[in-house]
């Protein structure tokens, strides 16, 4: 699995072993980006696939490519992980990593959980998702096949992937490993599909307190806000692309082995053959879910709040053919990885009725996704 980009759906694996055609730009500069991948398609000795990652900063580098070497398969099944199911569970543990309130990032991402709430009350925002990033040292260097293994095993009704990213600017060369649950578009032919996370709860491996959490998190006002906003804003950015567009009339909790997700299934056909996947999926980025509403608002809040380069966190990740059909997820439950240095990554959605310590509390949950896969024991 030693690659450049590796992709694994509940029904489909994508691993390309050479970048090819680098393609540079951000996404803010949206139709120079998308006219850029259509030369590329369009070359001789073009790519029939693009693949990549796209960075929550609109600013910010995109990392796309055009392999010449790329391999499809149905279903990957993960042999050689400790885990098998989604069920939440420990894993063994070589070290530790303190991601509580004990820490300072923990205690100041509390004060900011407060400013964001006092932001809301005034009115100057209705949600924003704030981020923490922690950085765990490693007596050795991953073994990323094995990280990925347990992330599918833990996870396989989500998406599995990799990234090679080549460092620069004082960084050593990395790889981006993850386990997303939520897909921010797929399109094949005329049919579009998004699924929309938002609203959350820690899972508990107390069966009986998990069931509990489950339907608390169902009935809870301010997930069940939190998720609405979300959901809004993803119709109205399809709506100019689709028609017959549709979405369930109400949420449906989902698990993954650290959390529940509110989550709604939202499904169009596309007016235009045209239209690609790619394209779609920067209409829809960033989300609520992941940057919070009015979005120029919540930007602007993020920009002075986060105190890391978010990097590929909370962008989209994915893959799209030469036909424009391919599938996009939102960039989460992921860890930067070098030779000595597991950077985590996790955020949480902000609204009015947030109280700060359970924020943290659900931003530590969200982490035990790449600890149990690194085998890294993380403080409650």
């Amino acid at each position: 699995m030693t690659c450049s980009f590796f992709f694994s759906s509940p029904t489909k694996t994508l691993l390309a072993e050479d970048e090819g055609a680098v393609l540079s730009g951000c996404s803010k500069e949206r139709q120079a980006l998308l006219s850029d991948v259509a030369r590329a398609f369009g070359s001789r000795r073009g790519s029939q696939f693009l693949v990549g990652a796209i960075p929550f900063s609109e600013e910010a580098p995109v990392r796309l490519f055009c392999p010449t070497l790329i391999t499809q398969s149905g279903r990957w099944w993960a042999d050689g992980a400790r885990q098998s199911s989604n069920e939440p569970s420990s894993a063994p543990s070589r070290t530790s990593a303190d991601c509580s309130s004990a820490s300072p990032e923990g205690a100041t991402f509390v004060d900011d959980v407060r400013a964001a709430v006092d932001a809301i009350a005034r009115r100057e925002l209705k949600k924003v998702v704030l981020a923490r990033a922690r950085d765990v040292p490693l007596t050795r260097a991953p073994d990323v096949q094995q990280v990925m293994r347990e992330l599918h095993a833990k996870n396989p009704h989500g998406f599995t992937y990799s990234l090679s990213l080549p460092g620069g600017n004082g960084k050593p060369p990395s790889t981006l490993v993850g386990a997303s649950p939520e897909l921010l578009l797929s399109k094949r032919g005329a049919r579009v599909v998004s699924v929309p996370l938002a609203g959350s709860a820690p899972r508990s491996s107390d069966s009986t307190e998990d069931r509990a959490r489950a339907r608390e998190l169902l009935r809870s006002v301010k997930d069940r806000h939190e998720h609405q906003l979300v959901v809004q804003q993803v119709l109205e950015a399809l709506a100019p692309f689709t028609r017959n567009l549709r979405c369930e009339p109400e949420p449906i909790v989902t698990a993954t082995s650290s959390m529940w997700h509110l989550s709604t299934r939202v499904e169009g056909t596309v007016r235009d053959p045209n239209v690609s996947a790619l394209q779609l999926a920067l209409a829809l980025h960033p989300t609520p879910a992941v940057c919070g509403t009015p979005t120029r608002d919540a930007r602007a809040f993020i920009e002075h709040t986060d105190r890391f380069d978010r990097g590929y966190f909370t962008g989209t990740l994915g893959h799209m053919d030469a036909a424009g059909d391919g599938d996009w997820v939102v960039t989460i439950r992921c860890a930067e990885l070098s030779s000595s240095n597991a950077r985590l990554f996790a955020g949480a959605g902000i609204v009015g009725s947030s109280v700060p310590e359970l924020e943290l509390a659900e931003t530590t949950a969200k982490m035990r996704t790449i600890l149990d896969a690194l085998g890294v024991a993380g403080a409650a």
